[in-house]
């Protein structure tokens, strides 16, 4: 068991280390009808639980010493096997892109789940109302907004 957690780390490390800032990693192959049928359903969420679903649906948070927003995401539609390529966008209040998460997936079924966090940090997140855009293959599929108070 060791080893698979090990190994599975060491590979989460390497994929990610793969992604390079300001790379186009297009859209994997999928004829546009298959980029279309696409879609996903995105809970804001405090925490989630040992099973890695949300346990709650939040659209506030207050700050505190550090507040973690969660978009937990479940995609719909997708062709499988099929490499995607997801990127979340974290709007500040000012609309300034403050953190941008890429992560890429190979789907091994038809609906997939991902999830994503930004820690914000008391003194350094700027209060009001956040955007975030979520992206699959460099195509928005949604907007969301939260409030940070």
């Amino acid at each position: 068991m060791k080893h698979f957690v090990l190994f599975t780390f060491a590979t989460l490390l390497a994929s990610c280390s793969s992604l390079k800032k300001g790379v186009d990693y297009g859209a994997f192959a999928l004829t546009a009808k298959e980029q279309l049928l696409i879609s996903v359903k995105a809970v804001l969420t405090s925490k989630l639980d040992e099973t890695n679903d949300p346990i709650d649906e939040v659209k506030e948070y207050t700050v505190g010493e550090s507040v973690k927003p969660i978009i937990y995401l479940t995609w719909f539609e997708l062709s499988t096997p099929q490499k995607y390529y997801v990127k979340i966008k974290w709007i500040s209040p000012n609309d300034e892109l403050f953190e941008q998460n890429d992560y890429l997936f190979t789907a091994k079924e038809p609906t997939w789940y991902t999830w994503h966090f930004i820690t914000l940090e008391d003194k350094l997140a700027p209060r009001g109302n956040w955007k975030i855009k979520i992206y699959i293959n460099n195509e928005l599929k949604k907007d969301l907004k939260f409030t940070l108070k």
